[in-house]
């Protein structure tokens, strides 16, 4: 299936953000017949905070949020790890997404729902951010998204985990990073084809 795209979505606002390094590094490892592109930072950083009471006006930010996620096969979440688990931002996105623009209700008009999604993270510390993995995972899954269960990709130590050129230091992440990307890609295949 040619011309299949991923959303990247990195869950750090940071210029420098080591998350937005292992997107990157990703796009890297993308085959030729798919496509991998960056959310625009502004878009996450633009979505007020949800609140059911502006649930029928919601900011264009939040429509181009919606867009974004619907216009892709498949997206691709890093996250870093505020105190055990993902940053405030990206959950109040993933509400804002959870809710329907149309008239389509309940979980089927989450933008997310039967969206082919894989999770992976960077961090400073010893352990990669498993625990905000694992919390965002269950998010999505609540959303009616489908959770790749791939090989775990969590980059500790980031500030040493990549190259000049963005690629990921360790041979061994960079493999489990391509065989994710590769069963997210087989995933939306299955899907189409079924």
């Amino acid at each position: 299936m040619a011309g299949r795209r991923i959303l990247a979505v990195s869950g750090s606002l940071r210029a420098g953000s080591y998350n937005t390094a292992l997107l990157r590094a990703a796009a890297d490892l993308v085959p030729e017949d798919a496509s991998m592109e960056l959310l625009e930072p502004a878009i996450l950083a633009g979505i007020e905070p949800f609140s059911s009471d502006g649930e029928d006006a919601p900011s264009d930010a939040v429509h181009a949020w919606r867009r974004e996620l619907r216009a892709a096969d498949a997206v691709l979440f890093a996250t870093p790890e505020y105190n055990g688990s993902f940053p405030g931002h990206l959950k109040n996105a993933l509400d804002w997404a959870s809710r329907s623009d149309s008239d389509t209700a309940g979980l089927a008009g989450s933008a997310l729902y039967g969206r082919d999604v894989a999770v992976v993270s960077a961090s400073t510390g010893q352990f990669g951010a498993v625990w905000a993995q694992d919390a965002l995972r269950t998010v999505l899954g609540r959303q009616g998204a489908r959770v790749v269960d791939g090989p775990k990709v969590a980059v500790p130590r980031a500030a040493e985990a990549f190259a000049n050129d963005d690629s990921l230091s360790d041979s061994g992440q960079a493999t489990r990073l391509r065989e994710l990307i590769g069963q997210l890609l087989a995933a939306t295949e299955a899907i189409a084809a079924g």
